[in-house]
């Protein structure tokens, strides 16, 4: 019998779906449970560069990623999530009133079975507001290019 080459290719692609499918999932480079919301923030492996703790008339966490970032929420639904702009004003940031996100073009917001994954697409700074059964959690996220 011949061995022909689109069986080989068959055979390499079965070799290869076996081997990522036996994986576990990527672990989040970066993960916590906001403290009022009781939700779950995980961001994708490898895009957080720095966190920090800023802004100067309130503390909140500040997530600064390279590039377009991909955050996994747990715990609420799409319709409990908001993103808005911010700018950096002093020492801090600030809500940005001349234009709002627009979802499917800066960011998107898919349900997924464990809550939210937001897609952010745009390189600017946002704030994410989430709403929990128990409160409300508000960070910043900064997504900027990658030097080098």
């Amino acid at each position: 019998m011949k061995f022909k080459p689109c069986m080989a290719a068959a055979l390499a692609g079965a070799l290869l779906l076996a081997a990522c499918a036996g994986r576990p999932p990527a672990e989040p480079s970066w993960q916590t449970t906001l403290p009022a919301s009781g939700a779950v923030l995980a961001v994708e492996p490898g895009q957080t560069t720095c966190l920090d703790e800023t802004d100067t008339a309130h503390t909140l966490t500040l997530l600064r990623c390279e590039g377009p970032a991909r955050l996994e929420i747990e715990g609420v639904k799409t319709d409990a999530v908001e993103v808005r702009f911010v700018e950096p004003a002093g020492d801090g940031y600030r809500y940005y009133d001349l234009s709002s996100p627009t979802e499917k073009i800066d960011y998107l917001r898919t349900d997924t079975e464990q809550g939210v994954e937001v897609r952010v697409d745009t390189l600017y700074s946002f704030s994410i507001t989430v709403t929990g059964q128990e409160g409300t959690d508000t960070f910043l996220l900064d997504c900027r290019r990658a030097d080098g």
